[in-house]
């Protein structure tokens, strides 16, 4: 799946879970649990989706507002223990933490760089080293490609 197929994924996880979550915190009388339960969960399946810090920052991010935005337009009563006014203030928290949770889930889970293979002695060419100016020539280069030096043979 592409990057930015997954962060739509993303985005789209963290919106469900927390426009859903949010739904059920304001019929359940402002419960805490409900708010942290959307915040975590948001940013760990962003997190799993992506495998990509930044990606899962960005998809968690813009779920998490758009998912308390829509809360806030259904006009649900949601859990604030700051002022009532900064309910918002508050949300923009929620909606970082859950950032923070989906970076840190996206760089756990980000995929190990592929190995690079050795290569055996006799796959790497010989080469020679130019005793005038030190650079380094072909095998079977006869004078030096910098400074025009006769090269000696590699012994073998």
């Amino acid at each position: 799946m592409r990057r930015s197929a997954r962060l739509v994924a993303a985005a789209l996880a963290s919106l469900a879970i927390v426009a859903t979550l949010s739904y059920a915190e304001g019929l359940s009388g402002q419960n805490p649990a409900l708010a942290l339960l959307s915040t975590a969960l948001a940013g760990i399946v962003a997190g799993v989706l992506v495998r990509e810090s930044l990606a899962a920052a960005v998809g968690a991010g813009i779920g998490s507002l758009a998912g308390h935005g829509i809360a806030f337009t259904q006009g649900l009563l949601l859990w604030n223990p700051l002022a009532q006014q900064d309910i918002v203030v508050f949300r923009i928290m929620l909606s970082a933490l859950t950032v923070v949770i989906a970076a840190g889930g996206g760089f756990l889970l980000r995929p190990k760089a592929v190995q690079q293979e050795e290569i055996s002695a006799e796959e790497v060419p010989q080469q020679k080293s130019c005793p005038e100016c030190g650079s380094v020539a072909p095998s079977e280069a006869i004078y030096c490609p910098m400074c025009g030096r006769k090269l000696e043979e590699i012994e073998s």
